[in-house]
């Protein structure tokens, strides 16, 4: 298990006190939710969206916070502020990181 599904698992456990069917439910749903993300961030890079890039780096930031996937949530956050500084160069590194991050999760 990847080092991100594992916190997600220990965060779901002790926050919310969520049993084995629980967790692998609401990981199935993240890592849904994340390749969503990414296939939209990629598509908003594609035409350097930078309002919308802005608007699914808090997404990410905010999905990812919740369930403990603090990792994803910081890249969610760097490509936020990245967006909202118009700066393409970062919002595509950091496009392509969190596209990494959702891929090693599947």
């Amino acid at each position: 298990m990847n080092e991100t599904l594992k916190a997600i698992e220990k965060h779901l456990r002790i926050e919310f006190e969520m049993d084995d069917d629980d967790v692998r439910e609401m990981e199935e749903l993240f890592i849904e939710s994340m390749t969503e993300l990414s296939e939209t961030a990629t598509n908003q890079l594609k035409t350097s969206n930078t309002n919308g890039l802005s608007d699914t780096g808090h997404a990410i930031k905010g999905a990812a916070a919740n369930v403990g996937a603090l990792v994803i949530a910081k890249i969610g956050k760097e490509l936020e502020t990245a967006s909202k500084a118009e700066d393409i160069a970062k919002c595509a590194e950091h496009t392509a990181k969190f596209a990494e991050l959702v891929s090693a999760l599947t």
